[in-house]
């Protein structure tokens, strides 16, 4: 027997270490109808365990399923999560149509981009609403939204339009249509957000573009990371480092 005793001690070690190790965040995937878009869009959900009061969880409403993936989303969270460096944080990813993702309400664009705004009443009018149902909460200690690419555009926009509900916005590497971005300096809405603009350089037309909004429009506070982009089927991705800096800077205790 007491042969056995300290190889049980040991078995009990390793389990433990085993469970310590092992991921908290939680997986999952869900839909919801929208009345607005005509049909049902699938949402990738990953989330942080639940805090005593439900209140103190944050929101990352992300425009992008391929983005969630592309960013290791579940390991990047896990990792600063663990570290104690960010709060609480339920990431609810979603994807939109070429057509959702716009500007309707600037320049010659609008033509084309006519379900933009649907896609706005959706993410707001609808979405919201279900998260909130689903985690049995009446508010979020804060909400974010991000996006890559042109679900970038759309993600800035609905964080432009509802900064009464959004407080910050991180764009990776946008693409904005050309006077997209300087038509906003004229909108008599005076929104009052954080912008995370992660770009591959310094001087490109983003970057200046940012730059003239907030001289139009001081109270969005501009901040600009500069990393190179992973590539994924050609498309400009942040890396998971990236993406793991975003959240300890969005969501730091």
């Amino acid at each position: 027997m007491r042969f056995f005793a300290p190889l049980y001690t040991l078995l009990i070690l390793f389990l433990f270490s085993f469970s310590a190790c092992k991921s908290t965040i939680k997986e999952l995937d869900d839909q919801v109808y929208s009345r607005h878009l005509q049909r049902q869009v699938p949402l990738k959900i990953v989330a942080t365990p639940m805090p005593d009061k439900k209140e103190e969880m944050n929101l990352l409403l992300m425009n992008s399923v391929e983005l969630l993936d592309a960013v290791d989303a579940k390991r990047m969270l896990d990792s600063v999560y663990k570290s104690g460096s960010i709060r609480p944080l339920l990431i609810v990813a979603f994807e939109g149509k070429k057509e959702d993702y716009g500007f309707p309400d600037t320049g010659n664009q609008a033509k084309d981009f006519k379900e933009g705004k649907q896609f706005n009443e959706f993410i707001i009018g609808e979405l919201y609403p279900f998260i909130k149902k689903k985690v049995v909460t009446r508010r979020f200690y804060s909400i974010a939204t991000c996006g890559f690419g042109r679900s970038a555009k759309n993600a800035f926009y609905v964080a432009f339009h509802n900064d009464d509900k959004i407080t910050l916005s991180a764009l990776f590497y946008p693409q904005f249509d050309a006077g997209e971005i300087d038509a906003l300096r004229y909108y008599r809405t005076q929104a009052a957000f954080d912008a995370m603009i992660v770009t591959g350089s310094s001087n490109d037309s983003t970057t200046r573009s940012f730059t003239n909004l907030h001289a139009g429009k001081p109270t969005i506070t501009t901040t600009f990371e500069y990393a190179a982009p992973a590539l994924s089927n050609e498309k400009q991705m942040p890396t998971p480092a990236t993406f793991a800096k975003f959240l300890a800077w969005a969501f730091k205790k």
